[in-house]
């Protein structure tokens, strides 16, 4: 899955996916949780 698929998927733009593993912006709960439903992971995952 690309960045812009990813994107796309939790409503998004791909900059804001990039930002996040770059550590240029931080990921809010709110964004954490749409990945993690989606993907049936622990969204707690996405703020470590």
């Amino acid at each position: 899955m690309s960045i812009p698929d990813i994107a796309k998927a939790i409503g998004t733009k791909y900059q804001n996916i990039s930002a996040m593993e770059n550590d240029r912006r931080v990921i809010g709960l709110n964004l954490a949780k749409k990945p993690g439903k989606d993907l049936d992971l622990d969204f707690k995952k996405f703020l470590e």
